[in-house]
């Protein structure tokens, strides 16, 4: 019965989210930078190694005449799944209009994955070239006023540990990163070796179902296709202490605003360290991003197997507060 639901869940969703990018076939000369609509997102698309890179885009609607130049938050979907979706559930957007600070890329991967250095990925991509010519491009052609000395970079899952790579090799580009149901990858973790400190905030759930305690990484809805190997949260985070210079000790808070989500949060904030390194620990938490408005239906839960999304806290809202401050 199961593999007649993951069977019917392929089929519906292979149109969006399980056919690979067409890129090859499209023309190149059809490329063209997103049209600037404030407060409507839209979608645009540059030509990186030859290739057709495609992205949305989303800026609040701001006086020109008296606004200063903007933050970036680059958000990376996960594996298998595409920007706009990224972009509904993740309410950036959402919080970029109701703030007017910062402006939300959401770039696409090609074949919906991110080339964040494990074997069974697409090596040969330059994922990092993409993001770094994109916000050159919108900064310098098409006149976005963008601080350059505030990129910020969040992900979930595939696009969380792309993320992690940007922040242990490019910390001279970005500001601060927020990594979401991702640790580091052994792979990545051994040749992770920051230039700088780095603020960086962490969510995961305890019951994450792709990053598995037994150290493998896996497709939540095939458990038995291994997709890589991974460190842990606690040795991620035990890491980015060294990286940032912090203590063992941390102040934590206990957050639990949703009674009936079947989740908690534990907030921890590292302390003595010479960046800020914070970890939201959801208890009882899946393979999710957290927001209020996040089903957990059964078919979350039990036929697509990513767990139980916190109610308690809007992560959208979470990483803004700890990057505005950076």
């Amino acid at each position: 019965m199961r593999k007649s639901w993951i069977f019917i869940l392929l089929l519906l969703l292979s149109v969006n989210d399980f056919i690979p990018n067409s890129y090859a076939k499209e023309k190149l000369q059809d490329c063209q930078t997103a049209r600037v609509e404030p407060g409507i997102s839209s979608e645009g698309c540059l030509i990186v190694d030859g290739r057709k890179r495609k992205y949305r885009l989303h800026i609040p609607e701001i006086d020109k005449k008296k606004a200063e130049d903007l933050a970036v938050i680059i958000g990376l979907h996960g594996g298998a799944g595409t920007s706009k979706r990224f972009e509904r559930f993740s309410q950036f957007s959402q919080l970029s209009n109701e703030t007017k600070a910062f402006i939300a890329i959401y770039p696409q991967g090609i074949d919906k994955h991110w080339n964040d250095g494990r074997s069974n990925l697409d090596t040969s991509i330059n994922d990092v070239k993409f993001f770094k010519n994109l916000v050159r491009q919108l900064k310098f052609k098409a006149s976005l006023p963008i601080d350059l000395h505030k990129i910020f970079i969040s992900g979930i899952s595939n696009g969380g540990v792309m993320s992690l790579r940007i922040a242990c090799e490019h910390t001279d580009w970005i500001k601060g990163a927020a990594i979401v149901a991702a640790t580091l990858t052994t792979a990545l973790a051994r040749k992770c070796v920051t230039e700088k400190p780095l603020p960086i905030l962490f969510i995961f759930g305890d019951k994450d179902t792709a990053f598995l305690d037994n150290g493998k990484v896996v497709n939540p809805v095939n458990s038995s296709e291994v997709r890589g190997t991974h460190i842990g949260i606690k040795n991620t985070l035990k890491k980015w202490q060294q990286n940032n210079g912090c203590s063992d000790a941390f102040f934590t808070t206990r957050i639990d605003t949703a009674k009936r989500d079947g989740t908690s949060v534990e907030k921890m904030v590292f302390r003595k360290c010479q960046k800020p390194l914070i970890y939201y620990k959801i208890i009882n938490g899946g393979h999710r991003w957290p927001n209020e408005k996040t089903p957990n239906g059964f078919f979350m839960r039990k036929i697509i197997n990513v767990g139980i999304a916190s109610h308690d806290i809007n992560a959208a809202r979470e990483i803004w507060d700890f990057f505005k401050k950076l």
